[in-house]
């Protein structure tokens, strides 16, 4: 959950992913971006799914991307080694998803995934704007929730430090 400390809005990623796959008794996640994504949506996806897979091992991380992602970052996804965010998940049993950089429900890629998911997160820097009126939590609950953080610098490095070993690197200068 979101808490306010003062003026300051904190979000602990790692507590809330933890809890919920935990609560939910999950072992799968999938992450989603929105439709014709930019190197924002691709770089969210892919370095959450990089970050899971290191720090939660436990967990199958299923990234997925619209086929129509720029020339630039569609090029660097398709290097990555461990991960094919453009083949569809597969996925029988229970399952999350994250949402990274979607503002509506309408430009979402895998909007079928978020639907039928157990449990989800979401992590955006848009300001609200649901413009077809249906809400992320109209479909179900929404264990955490970040949005309007534009005023944030986040700075993100990984690089493979040896095969198969990803060095994920954060900053921010956030107020």
């Amino acid at each position: 959950m979101i808490q306010l400390k003062g003026n300051e809005m904190t979000f602990n990623f790692d507590r809330e992913f933890q809890s919920m796959m935990q609560v939910n008794d999950l072992n799968t996640v999938i992450l989603l971006g929105h439709l014709n994504p930019d190197g924002d949506a691709a770089g969210s996806v892919m370095g959450l799914a990089h970050y899971i897979k290191v720090n939660y091992p436990q967990y199958k991380v299923m990234p997925y991307l619209a086929d129509t992602l720029d020339k630039g970052p569609k090029k660097q996804v398709k290097l990555d080694k461990v991960f094919n965010p453009f083949e569809k998940p597969d996925v029988k049993e229970k399952y999350a998803v994250i949402v990274c950089d979607t503002a509506v429900l309408a430009r979402m890629i895998g909007r079928e995934y978020y639907e039928s998911a157990e449990a989800s997160i979401i992590i955006d820097h848009h300001a609200e704007s649901e413009a077809e009126g249906i809400s992320y939590e109209d479909i179900h609950p929404i264990s955490g929730f970040l949005r309007d953080c534009e005023d944030i610098q986040l700075g993100f490095t990984m690089y493979e430090e040896e095969e198969n070993r990803w060095r994920c690197s954060f900053r921010s200068d956030g107020k």
